[in-house]
């Protein structure tokens, strides 16, 4: 038994340091285990990054080239148009061709109105990104809306139903451009009449903005206010857009204190503008 009694004690120390050996192999199979997962998720991430950032700058070169062309394309109308005119000024017909000359310079005014709302439009999301885009309200009268409504009907197929007499708590200029953006935007998507309603409620003058085309698809319908989104059937279609009119209307009216509904009608596209009503 005395002769066992240390080869026992070396087979347990043997087994003891096999144990901690085995232990100790674990531990750092575990550790890089752990630590190859950690690369791999830093890897990927830094994949994912890449392909966002590919598809931003892919995004950035798809706006540059809209804003481009959607600068070219008045300048255009108002550079042929101008020729025109100088044409037929040249040639002793002014007086003769009143009308045609009214027409025209019609045309011009649209032209750079277009131009102009374009140019806000773009100045406005660059404030934004710069946390610029503010709004001054105050209370002004609801009829004001007939005013900025015919300013941006050139086409002449609105139709308005009379307002509420009410005062309505807005900043003018930015209310302005809301209206701008969803007439034109209107006028791009829809090329219909459009049926403008009111509705006064107990905290706002609701005004619905109506059009008579596709309207919007329903899956698609909760994302037509995000910045730079356009409808799938838009996107390889020639008619130009940059996807920040209804982005910067509902934008603004939020910061009104207000709000942009959209809903199809089953005829078309309606927007519902919620105005704060003033004198509280």
């Amino acid at each position: 038994m005395s002769d066992r009694f240390p080869v026992m004690i070396i087979i347990t120390v043997v087994l003891i340091v096999l144990i901690l050996l085995v232990w100790e192999v674990i531990r750092v199979l575990k550790a890089n285990k752990k630590l190859s997962d950690d690369y791999r998720e830093v890897f990927d991430e830094l994949q994912k990054t890449k392909e966002r950032e590919l598809v931003l700058r892919n995004k950035e070169s798809e706006i540059c080239a809209s804003i481009g062309r959607q600068i070219i394309e008045p300048l255009n109308g108002v550079k042929f148009t101008s020729e025109l005119l100088r044409t037929r000024f040249l040639s002793g017909s002014a007086e003769k061709d009143r009308d045609y000359f009214i027409d025209k310079l019609d045309l011009i005014y649209n032209k750079t109105d277009e131009m102009g709302i374009f140019a806000k439009t773009i100045l406005s999301t660059a404030l934004d990104d710069m946390g610029e885009f503010t709004v001054t309200c105050s209370d002004t009268e609801s009829r004001s809306l007939e005013d900025m409504v015919k300013k941006h009907d050139h086409r002449h197929v609105v139709s308005m139903a009379s307002i509420p007499y009410v005062l309505i708590h807005i900043d003018q200029l930015r209310m302005n451009q809301v209206i701008g953006n969803i007439i034109d935007n209107s006028y791009r998507y829809a090329n219909s009449n459009i049926d403008i309603s009111f509705l006064l409620t107990d905290d706002f003058l609701q005004m619905k903005i109506a059009d008579h085309g596709e309207g919007v698809p329903d899956d698609e319908i909760e994302h037509i206010t995000d910045r730079f989104y356009r409808g799938k059937k838009w996107l390889n279609s020639p008619e130009e857009g940059n996807g920040l009119g209804l982005f910067i209307a509902r934008t603004l009216m939020e910061k009104m204190d207000g709000g942009l509904v959209l809903d199809n009608t089953g005829d078309g596209l309606c927007v519902t503008l919620l105005i704060k009503l003033g004198g509280s």
